[in-house]
């Protein structure tokens, strides 16, 4: 694109991505600031479950380091959007069958 390379200099190569900063400030300006607060928090709070409860909190956290790369190399929604699909069943698959309520009786794995 002869503009884009008019404006910086140079042209990016095919594939490219803004990260996740850059690409969360097109989107909500500053609030890109809160943004990447509440991540942080996000991952302190996983972090912290996973060394006091572990259990699903340690795949949870597991989980958000190996997306991680998306926070650097593409956009906030592609690690946010990856996070949900695997979150979301991971925590369902693990309250049902993992981590049965005590009605039940049994556990079928025991910590």
């Amino acid at each position: 694109d002869a503009k884009f390379e008019e404006a910086t200099g140079f042209l990016s190569p095919n594939g490219s991505a803004a990260p996740s900063i850059a690409d969360a400030y097109v989107e909500v300006w500053w609030g890109v600031v809160v943004l990447f607060y509440l991540v942080g928090r996000g991952f302190s709070l996983t972090w912290s479950r996973h060394r006091a409860k572990g259990g699903v909190w340690t795949i949870l956290y597991l989980v958000m380091l190996i997306l991680s790369i998306y926070l650097a190399t593409q956009s906030f929604s592609a690690w946010a959007h990856r996070l949900m699909f695997i979150a979301i069943p991971t925590v369902v698959v693990w309250k049902i069958w993992i981590e049965p309520s005590p009605r039940n009786g049994h556990r079928i794995l025991v910590q």
